[in-house]
């Protein structure tokens, strides 16, 4: 019966009109979804078919304050951010982080211990011929 569940996928944003059509089940479903269904007509549709919306929120609590102190400490860590940014993509795209290869979480950390003594060792290579 999970394959006449609704999804997102199902239904495009700009046929909200037919959001009833879709939600047959007379069930207690949990329809997640994008900020795209956000809104008092795809609310109010959703729950005349007895389903619950579970829509993506895009705003902040505290208003302009608290804003203000987002945009400060995100000025005070970019630098650091994105060194440390570098360094992840790197490691997934060129020393294969982006899948684990074994089972279990001593495994998985072996690896990326590895990945990260790979990741050093090539630097200092390019540090030391940069220096030269």
């Amino acid at each position: 019966m999970d394959h006449h569940r609704p999804t997102a996928r199902k239904l495009h944003p700009s046929r909200v009109q037919e959001l009833p059509r879709q939600l047959r089940l007379r069930v207690r479903v949990r329809w997640k979804s994008s900020s795209a269904f956000n809104g008092d007509k795809p609310w109010k549709a959703i729950r005349a078919r007895g389903g619950i919306p579970q829509v993506v929120q895009t705003g902040t609590w505290g208003g302009a304050a608290a804003l203000a102190r987002l945009k400060k400490h995100n000025a005070r860590v970019r630098r650091i951010r994105c060194w440390i940014e570098k360094v992840f993509g790197t490691c997934k795209r060129s020393y294969g982080l982006r899948r684990m290869r074994w089972l279990g979480l001593a495994k998985a950390g072996l690896q990326a211990r590895l990945t990260a003594i790979a990741y050093n060792l090539r630097r200092t290579v390019t540090l030391l011929h940069a220096a030269a």
